[in-house]
């Protein structure tokens, strides 16, 4: 950044003539296009510009902190907080199949910018392939041209298993433009030119229509009212004959291939089993246990709805689960109607669709279980128990039991509340460090230092910068999320790095030592490429700064 745009993002501005949002542009792309009204070819001063201080990272899919930076734009996107996290964000995907509760608190972390949506959305640990760079389709890009003068990154075209164009059935074309941006900060305008360089993106499935078929589903869910609860689809599998009977694993894992190659899962999910499959076709039979991806909903809805029809052996009569009901009056009163008419047991099971031992019940009267006095433990067994836990006081409360087991019985049974307060606690089990963290910044701290003299040395010179140093070593992530724990290194590219006077100070100081001491002041300048109109004083405080730390001649 220059010394031009450091002294205007500590001033209080307004941006003015930010543009309107289109229709389903990723909030990455509204801030890229932003800059680039403003005059900005690289979006870090102008967010600096736009927040008056320290940015957020880049995040294509789940921006945070939108209150701030709405407040920050003044409204000069006409739009508020709210409408960005449903409109420009890829939020209204991940939530479509959680509850209420779940998505306003998905929307409250992207607004005030807390908490690692990734994680908590379970998008980390869904084993989906992640998307590695921006996708367009040459359809829409000819149409925006036409029509707006520009394209720009749209949100259906960057999600999970869409490879081809929602609106157009057209195969996307993949960018050489990251997904996950490697500078931290980076924005990239949506250009025309970046499909000189695009590739076709070309899964191996062999039905465009299945493809189309998945984009329009998951589009739906992006542009879509949520869903309401869990979603479990044991009684859609068991209908179709996909679950509670022999063979059902196989039959489905039939009916997915069918649909979806083996390749095709490969290509859009990481964790396969020995057989090719993602382990997630077999818990989608089962009951969940958890939030499932929305891919994942889209691929099972989209094999139930291309099965021709239910299964003909899960559509035979069945009899009624009369399981754990003899209790009920109504089958009670139908028993004993039935006894009074003359019926065997067996012929009033026949009658009520039961087995006949729950006829046998139900004509029988109800037998309550004999209610057994509670008894009352003496001293002495609490004595013994208390003295047992003084002889072996290393002991867990499994291992008293293994060798008092008559004792502990009968206090179990008779005063299980006072053994259960007067055994042995729990000892607290501290956490094992699988990375010793003082070791790694010891380490980190001589690596900044090594890192840091090395670019002092390069030639033409660069800037020394904490990211530079960072991005050099690929230690940024850890870095910036484990800050508390690497305080050397911490200190390290604190003591490290430069600033823009340092840095033109040591450019104009090596200009220095290579020429002339007749030389004048401004030819130094200019060979030391500082720009005298940027600067006050015409660069007198850089050649007196420069020169005072020169070796005596």
């Amino acid at each position: 950044m220059s010394r031009l745009d450091a002294r205007a993002s500590t001033m209080p501005i307004m941006v003015p003539n930010l543009p309107t949002p289109y229709p389903d542009e990723l909030l990455y792309s509204l801030i890229a296009r932003s800059a680039v009204y403003v005059g900005y070819w690289n979006a870090k001063p102008f967010l600096r510009a736009l927040y008056q201080g320290v940015t957020k990272p880049a995040c294509p899919d789940l921006p945070g902190s939108l209150e701030r930076l709405v407040a920050a734009s003044g409204g000069a996107w006409g739009t508020d907080a709210r409408s960005i996290a449903l409109e420009h964000t890829l939020l209204p995907y991940y939530t479509y199949f959680l509850s209420a509760p779940q998505r306003e608190a998905a929307v409250g972390h992207l607004l005030a910018g807390t908490g690692h949506l990734h994680m908590a959305l379970g998008i980390s640990a869904s084993g989906v392939r992640p998307m590695e760079y921006f996708r367009l389709c040459p359809l829409c890009m000819e149409r925006d041209i036409r029509e707006l003068g520009e394209t720009y990154w749209r949100r259906h075209h960057h999600l999970p298993g869409v490879f081809v164009c929602a609106e157009h059935g057209e195969r996307l074309l993949e960018t050489e433009v990251p997904f996950r941006p490697v500078r931290r900060y980076e924005h990239v305008y949506a250009q025309p030119e970046f499909l000189k360089r695009a590739k076709v993106l070309r899964p191996p499935c062999d039905r465009p229509e299945v493809l189309l078929e998945i984009a329009r589903r998951s589009r739906r869910l992006l542009e879509g009212s949520p869903a309401r609860g869990r979603f479990d689809y044991r009684a859609v599998m068991a209908q179709y004959g996909f679950a509670r009977r022999y063979g059902a694993p196989a039959r489905f894992r039939e009916a997915v291939e069918s649909v979806l190659p083996r390749p095709f899962l490969g290509a859009m999910f990481t964790e396969l089993g020995p057989d090719g499959f993602p382990y997630w076709v077999d818990a989608a039979r089962r009951k969940p246990k958890g939030a499932m991806h929305p891919l994942k909903h889209v691929l099972v809805q989209l094999v139930l709805d291309s099965v021709a029809e239910p299964s003909a052996s899960s559509s035979k009569s069945r009899r009624p689960e009369l399981r754990g009901k003899s209790l009920q009056p109504e089958l009670r009163a139908q028993a004993a109607a039935l006894a009074k008419e003359g019926l065997s047991t067996r012929a009033i099971a026949t009658r009520l669709g039961c087995d006949w031992k729950t006829a046998d019940r139900l004509i029988k009267p109800i037998r309550l279980p004999a209610r057994i006095p509670p008894r009352k433990t003496g001293s002495r067994d609490r004595e013994a128990w208390l003295e047992h836990c003084r002889k072996h006081p290393g002991a867990t409360k499994t291992e008293l039991r293994r060798m008092a087991k008559s004792l502990y019985m009968r206090l179990y049974r008779d005063d299980r509340e006072w053994l259960l307060a007067h055994g042995p606690k729990r000892p607290k089990r501290e956490p094992k460090l699988r990375v010793n963290w003082h070791e790694r910044d010891m380490e980190l701290a001589r690596a900044v230092a090594c890192e840091a003299d090395r670019l002092a040395d390069l030639e033409p010179p660069v800037r020394i910068t904490q990211t530079r140093i960072l991005a050099a070593l690929r230690m940024a992530s850890t870095f910036y999320r484990n800050k508390a724990k690497l305080p050397r290194t911490a200190e390290a590219l604190a003591a490290r790095r430069e600033s823009i006077e340092a840095f033109q100070i040591r450019r104009l100081r090596a200009v220095m030592q290579a020429s002339d001491e007749r030389d004048k002041d401004w030819l130094m300048l200019r060979q030391a490429r500082i720009n005298v109109g940027r600067l006050v004083d015409k660069g007198a405080s850089l050649v007196a700064a420069a020169r005072e730390g020169l070796p005596c001649s």
